[in-house]
């Protein structure tokens, strides 16, 4: 018998990518000990009665639309509604234990649990308020801004203080959290080893995506994820147009959802040495496997800020998980203590030039370092997440 109720609270959609890939593999092992019940809003783009059906008949789950506008008092909307759904959820199933994965969720089972008695899993996911800066969502220079973010960044350490365990992505942002809660947990954005572990790359997908070249002549870089926001393509495209000046038959393929953003930066004059090297398109998840394993290294430069601290992306555990070498800028979470102890690939200086150019003299030597693969399981394995997901809610 199942001896704990969880309400799990995500305002990012189940229905979305990220939803697929961080949310719906780490509850389908967790609901095998424990109820949980899952509230979530999703954007109606994201939602099929497919993916609908598959949740309703595994999951309890409930969910609002996700309200998409650029104005903040319709998002209230949104709040109001996460307010009001978790207390009637809370209430009708006697739920004890509240986890809110992010910041807005966590907010909301903070301001709950000062009316009823619930314990909160505070699930950090990134430094909210300073990644709205990064995303240009709020301008510091701007004086309602300017009182919004500090507002967030006050709250955010009601939450810390109040929170019955932290969950945080590395070990870089507990070391900043510990001053207000010494409950924290570090646990990265992991994946699934064993699905990029074996696999097969089919010409008919390289047909598919128009990515008509002969695999076996090239190097191929990669590029994954959002290309806009606090994410830096344009710097990845000149990074790549150095690559082809020292390197000959290289070519990048760009795998994203906003092609037509990409497309924009690739169409500037100044990549036009390079625009029959780069190909853009988009994948479903499961396709994934099938180039990361035909690619020579990923590509993946961040705005390089405070926010960063707290970053884990989930693209990196997918390359490792790949076998692939990452080129990566510095100061990205924990990455550059990790990709030295894995031995998988470098972080790079992005603003030094001499950095820079001897990142792209040490290229041909990616494959022929010695990939702990053992050590990257033990931390981006999805296994270990749920592991510790699980310990976490038996000992509340």
């Amino acid at each position: 018998m199942k001896n704990k109720q969880i309400l799990f609270i995500s305002y990012d959609g189940l229905c979305d990518q990220l939803g697929e890939s961080q949310i719906l593999p780490y509850l389908t092992e967790l609901k095998k000990k424990y109820e949980i019940y899952i509230l979530s809003f999703e954007k109606k783009v994201n939602i099929s009665d497919e993916k609908i059906n598959y949740i309703n008949n595994n999951f309890n789950w409930t969910f609002k639309n996700f309200t998409e506008s650029k104005y903040k008092i319709f998002k209230l909307l949104d709040y109001i509604k996460l307010f009001f759904y978790s207390l009637s959820l809370i209430r009708r199933h006697n739920i004890k234990i509240c986890h809110g994965r992010g910041f807005l969720p966590s907010l909301i089972i903070y301001l709950i649990k000062n009316l009823i008695n619930i314990k909160l899993i505070f699930d950090v996911r990134g430094f909210w308020a300073d990644e709205r800066i990064d995303n240009n969502q709020l301008n510091k220079n701007n004086k309602i801004d300017k009182i919004i973010y500090k507002l967030l960044k006050y709250l955010e350490k009601k939450i810390l203080y109040s929170s019955d365990h932290v969950v945080v992505l590395t070990q870089k942002a507990k070391n900043i959290l510990l001053q207000y809660n010494k409950k924290i947990t570090v646990i990265p954005c992991a994946t699934n080893f064993s699905m990029f572990s074996n696999s097969t790359f089919n010409d008919n997908d390289l047909i598919k995506n128009n990515i008509q070249f002969n695999i076996n002549k090239y190097k191929i870089f990669c590029y994954l994820g959002s290309v806009d926001g606090a994410y830096m393509y344009d710097e990845v495209l000149r990074y790549f147009k150095l690559i082809k000046i020292k390197y000959k038959n290289v070519m990048l393929i760009t795998i994203t959802k906003n092609n037509k953003y990409a497309n924009n930066i690739l169409s500037h004059n100044k990549y036009k040495t390079i625009k029959n090297n780069v190909k853009i398109f988009s994948l479903e998840r499961k396709e994934l496997p099938f180039y990361l394993n035909k690619c020579y290294a990923m590509i993946s430069f961040v705005k390089n800020s405070y926010a960063r601290k707290a970053m884990s992306p989930v693209k990196i555990s997918e390359a490792l998980a790949a076998n692939l070498p990452i080129i990566i800028n510095q100061n990205i979470g924990d990455l550059d203590e990790h990709l030295l102890k894995f031995d998988i690939g470098f972080s790079i200086n992005i603003n030094d030039i001499k950095s820079i150019k001897n990142s792209i003299s040490k290229i041909n030597n990616l494959s022929n370092k010695e990939y702990h693969r053992d050590e990257a399981f033990k931390i981006y394995d999805i296994s270990t997440a749920i592991k510790k997901y699980s310990n976490l809610y038996y000992q509340l």
